[in-house]
């Protein structure tokens, strides 16, 4: 018997239109290759405080874990479409790691925070706003490609140039605060700490990337970089196979309480609910239908500040 996936909301990347590409230049408001030196390489130039001792290694910058981070000033993300994109490879075996973060004041969206959380998932909040990957990642020295946007009205989460979650909801809000790379939020319900591990080309951009930028970053591997490279443009094997929905549709779109699963007809999924990640709820079994997709409704959606979802495979 095989193993059902497990997922929170998944998307996969559609076929990518020839010639699309713009510059990987537009829009750049801070690039950290983390190579040789610790400085932004962006037009801009912004300065960058190194707090405790992240040590050039192998063509990218190691983070030790609690205490060691980089600092840049305020980027205003707020209101607007945009995107943070990094290479990251952990080492730590802690649940929860924090790789950029941007804190105005501690209220619903007004807290920008990119994690790995809960085995290692890749996490985009705007605090109490959040959606987090199915995928999880691994702390065996392989390299992983992320990108985190909000680009038309919807948090997204890619790894490796493909789309893995999209969940609609408001834009971040935060108008102050120092942008982070490598520190966590300091939760006193949520044990978080500095990132433990590897990370190179750290890009924050002022729009959101289209889909054949996402893929032209995932196959712009690094030079001399450490580790492995699994998954996307720079290899085709994958430590953390992804189950494949209908062509071109979302495995599973959050729309509010609202959601439409996708996939092969006749495939079969329980759908369940959470509220603390903790707590986990069944509202239901569906069944693809000839179409591809199939709608459910969590009508407690409205009774919680957030909620999460995942899928579990049957076999009809």
């Amino acid at each position: 018997m095989k193993t059902p996936h497990l997922l929170f909301c998944l998307l996969l990347l559609g076929a990518l239109p020839g010639g699309a590409r713009a510059s990987l230049d537009d829009g750049l408001v801070a690039s950290l290759p983390l190579r040789s030196d610790l400085r932004d390489h962006a037009a801009g130039n912004l300065p960058v405080k190194m707090t405790g001792n992240v040590v050039l290694k192998n063509g990218s910058a190691f983070f030790a874990g609690d205490g060691n981070y980089l600092e840049l000033p305020y980027i205003p993300l707020n209101q607007r479409d945009f995107s943070v994109s990094m290479w990251v490879s952990p080492t730590g075996n802690f649940p929860t790691y924090g790789l950029l973060q941007q804190i105005d004041r501690d209220a619903p969206d007004h807290l920008l925070h990119f994690l790995i959380r809960e085995g290692l998932h890749p996490w985009m909040g705007f605090y109490v706003n959040d959606t987090v990957s199915p995928i999880g990642l691994t702390n065996d020295g392989a390299w992983k490609q992320l990108v985190f946007q909000y680009t038309d009205g919807a948090q997204e989460i890619w790894i490796d140039g493909r789309l893995i979650c999209r969940r609609q909801t408001v834009a971040y809000q935060g108008v102050a605060g120092a942008t982070y790379i490598g520190r966590a939020p300091k939760w006193n319900n949520v044990p978080t700490r500095d990132f433990e591990g590897y990370l190179s080309d750290v890009r924050i951009y002022s729009r959101a990337l289209k889909a054949a930028e996402i893929d032209q970053l995932a196959r712009l591997r690094p030079p001399d970089i450490g580790g492995t490279i699994i998954g996307g443009g720079a290899s085709t094997a994958s430590a953390n196979p992804v189950p494949t929905p209908a062509a071109g549709a979302p495995l599973l779109n959050i729309r509010g309480g609202t959601m439409q699963v996708s996939g092969a007809p006749g495939q079969m999924y329980t759908v369940e609910a959470s509220s603390d990640l903790q707590r986990w709820g069944v509202l239901g079994t569906v069944t693809v239908g000839s179409e591809g997709t199939v709608d459910i409704v969590d009508t407690e959606a409205g009774n919680f500040p957030q909620r999460f979802y995942r899928l579990r495979s049957k076999t009809p």
